[in-house]
């Protein structure tokens, strides 16, 4: 009998012996038999016997080659479902798995011409028991759905550094945790010094509010002309870019391109659409009565800072007319009596209550306290609202610049009545202004301590301030 085999003689592969009774194999040995076949010595004299029925898979690993760590053994899976055989065994470190679908059987008739033509070899492979030092032949029909390439797994490998652990990281961090491990004395404290002289969101007014918020305020007019300007002069600072969208936060919407004092600033913006028609249908009643300003007094309490700024419009309002832009320095002013209103009444540092119930305690519009508890507090949970030491800052700000904005030309030779009116300290004021661009000047007027307020175009904010290291 001639039988021909395309393997080398005598070649052993880890094999899964599949039983009809157990998925799981034992662990055997196999060798392709040829005419002239040869065994070693541990194999002479073996009995040789063929067996019908379908191969032992051959397990084929990655290397080619049997690992030097095997598994004790393989266990075969069969999914009648999926047509699937899965061969699966596993070490201590190691798990070996293999997959394989076979095609649909075809039960349908076929001519003789049809049938595929033999192969030129035969194939045989060996499953040696070492027990009973017999080898069990058998017939491969098809070598290539015998052999089972293995896929290995390592289970117990961790990296030492895991996958993308220092890709999310900025370049400062993975410098400074570099200098860490390997740098020397001189340059940590070199480091230690830098990290000192760093801009902190803290020496800005209002700044751990305003930092806090950067991620939910969308970019304004004031914002994106700041950008260009500063992409146009090539200079866009990150510093100076976190400085403005803090500044933002505090200060109301402006204009950095603005050419006149007053159009840098807009009290429409503050008051909100419903509050400035609000205020505008007060204004326009009193404007019809023979004394527009008994007519607005009767109406509200002012102070006298207010109050003052007022009386200097005159009577001009006589009738209906207007002059200038009287009503609207008029509707200005009365919205920041409101503000005022609510800087009294805000004693504590929350209120729980309803805007309605705010409303008739400020002696105010429901319109006016909706628009100021908008901007000067922070909603609480299970209902009120509460007001921190940044939010303080940003009420007394725009109550300051809505003063300015009363004024012809945005400028105010004393507003130190409405500082006392506040009960404000004097530096506070004056800072606040600043940050706000304003020009402040202490001065005498016959005798008089005066606090003179000036705003001009272009606007120019301070710079940030920097710690000492």
């Amino acid at each position: 009998m001639a039988k021909k085999d395309k393997s080398s003689k005598g070649k052993k592969r880890k094999v899964a012996q599949e039983e009809t009774t157990d998925t799981t194999t034992t662990d055997t040995t196999t060798t392709d038999t040829t005419t002239d076949t040869t065994t070693s010595s541990s194999t002479q004299g073996a009995t040789l016997v063929f067996k019908s029925g379908p191969a032992p898979p051959i397990l084929q690993f990655t290397s080619n080659a049997p690992a030097s760590d095997l598994p004790n053994n393989f266990k075969v899976t069969q999914d009648e479902a999926s047509n699937s055989t899965t061969i699966t065994g596993s070490t201590d470190t190691c798990t070996y798995t293999n997959v394989t679908v076979s095609p649909p059987s075809d039960d349908s008739d076929s001519d003789d011409d049809q049938l595929p033509a033999a192969p030129l070899t035969t194939t045989f492979s060996a499953v040696y028991d070492e027990s009973t030092n017999t080898f069990t032949v058998y017939h491969e029909d098809n070598l290539s759905t015998s052999l089972r390439s293995l896929t290995q797994n390592i289970d117990v490998y961790k990296p030492v550094v895991s996958d993308h652990s220092l890709s999310a990281s900025s370049l400062k961090d993975r410098r400074d945790a570099l200098y860490k491990s390997f740098g020397s004395s001189k340059k940590l404290k070199v480091l230690k010094a830098q990290a000192a002289n760093q801009v902190t969101v803290d020496a800005v007014v209002a700044g751990s509010t305003m930092y806090e918020s950067m991620s939910s305020v969308t970019q304004s007019k004031s914002n994106s002309d700041f950008i260009k300007s500063a992409t146009t002069s090539n200079a866009l600072d990150p510093v100076a870019l976190a400085l403005e969208s803090s500044r933002k936060l505090l200060l109301p919407p402006y204009n950095l391109s603005a050419k006149k004092p007053q159009d840098v600033y807009n009290a429409r913006d503050i008051m909100g659409p419903e509050t400035w028609a609000g205020i505008s249908r007060v204004v326009d009643a009193c404007s019809h009565k023979e004394s527009w300003l008994s007519a607005l007094l009767e109406r509200d309490d002012y102070p006298e800072s207010i109050l003052k700024e007022l009386k200097l419009i005159g009577d001009e309002l006589k009738g209906g007319k207007d002059k200038g832009n009287d009503k609207d320095k008029i509707k200005v002013l009365v919205f920041l009596r409101h503000c005022w209103k609510f800087h009294n009444y805000m004693k504590k540092n929350t209120v729980r209550k309803s805007v309605e119930e705010v409303a008739l305690g400020m002696g105010v519009p429901e319109y006016a306290a909706s628009r100021i508890l908008e901007l000067f507090t922070q909603p609480l949970d299970g209902g009120g609202y509460g007001v921190m030491k940044q939010l303080k800052d940003k009420k007394c700000v725009h109550m300051l610049l809505l003063m300015m904005m009363s004024s012809e030309g945005c400028q105010v030779g004393n507003i130190k009545p409405l500082v006392k009116d506040m009960k404000m300290e004097v530096g506070a004021a004056m800072e606040l202004l600043r940050q706000a661009g304003c020009t402040v000047k202490k001065g005498k007027v016959n005798g008089e301590d005066v606090l003179g307020v000036e705003l001009k175009v272009p606007v120019v904010f301070p710079g940030v301030k920097r710690g000492r290291g």
